[in-house]
C-alpha cells in the first residue's frame, strides 16, 4: 500500500479514523471504509483473483477493523502495514479454506479452536477456547436465515454471489443479512459496543 506510506497526512488521518473507531464512532469507521477501501480491495483481489470472493472478504476485513480497531496500536504498526496484515490473513485464509474444500471433496467444518493461534501461550490458548465457545452460543442464537448465510459463508468458504444463487435470494438480502448477523455477532464477543 505505498499510497499510505507515501502520504504522512492520510496515514495520520486513518490514525485518527481508527482510534476514534475504537471509541465507537461509526462515522469515523465510515469515513475510514471510504478511503481504504479501494486500498484493501486490491491487496484482496491480488491474491485471491477473483473479483467477487475479494469483495467478501474485504468486507469481513472491515469487519475484523472495527471489532479490533480499540486495540490498534500505532506505536507498533502503522495504518497501512495493520492493514495489509489483516487483508493478507483473510485472503490467505480464504485460499486455504479453498484448498481444504477441494482436498477433502466438500465442504469441511471447521472449530475456530482448531485454527492456527497467534501465540502458543496457555493464556492464548484459553482466550481462543473463550472465544470459540462465545461464538458458538452467540451462532446458535442467531435468526434462522442469519445463522444458515454465517454457516455457509464462514464454515464452508462460499462467496456471497454463491450463496445467493445456492438459496435463490436476491444478493443484496443475502448481504444484508449477513452484515445484521455480523453486528449480533460482534455484540455477542463485545458486549461493551
Amino acid at each position: 500500500m505505498p499510497s499510505i506510506h507515501a502520504d504522512r497526512g492520510l496515514d495520520a488521518t486513518l490514525t485518527e479514523l481508527i482510534r476514534r473507531s475504537g471509541l465507537g464512532d461509526e462515522h469515523a469507521f465510515t469515513r475510514f471504509f471510504e478511503l481504504v477501501f479501494p486500498i484493501v480491495f486490491a491487496v484482496v483481489l491480488r491474491i485471491l483473483r477473483d473479483p467477487s470472493e475479494a469483495e467478501d472478504v474485504t468486507l469481513e476485513v472491515f469487519v475484523q477493523m472495527w471489532s479490533q480497531a480499540r486495540r490498534f496500536d500505532r506505536s507498533r504498526a502503522s495504518v497501512s502495514t495493520w492493514l495489509q496484515m489483516i487483508a493478507r490473513s483473510r485472503a490467505t485464509d480464504r485460499i486455504r479454506a479453498r484448498h481444504r474444500e477441494s482436498r477433502f471433496g466438500g465442504s469441511l467444518v471447521l472449530d475456530p479452536v482448531d485454527l492456527p493461534a497467534n501465540s502458543d501461550t496457555p493464556e492464548a490458548a484459553y482466550r481462543r477456547s473463550e472465544l470459540a465457545m462465545i461464538l458458538r452460543g452467540a451462532i446458535r442464537r442467531l435468526p434462522r436465515d442469519q445463522r444458515q448465510l454465517i454457516e455457509i459463508a464462514y464454515f464452508e468458504g462460499r462467496s456471497h454471489t454463491e450463496m445467493a444463487r445456492a438459496l435463490k435470494q436476491p444478493l443484496g438480502t443475502v448481504k444484508t443479512r449477513i452484515r445484521r448477523a455480523m453486528a449480533n455477532l460482534r455484540a455477542a464477543v463485545d458486549p461493551e459496543r
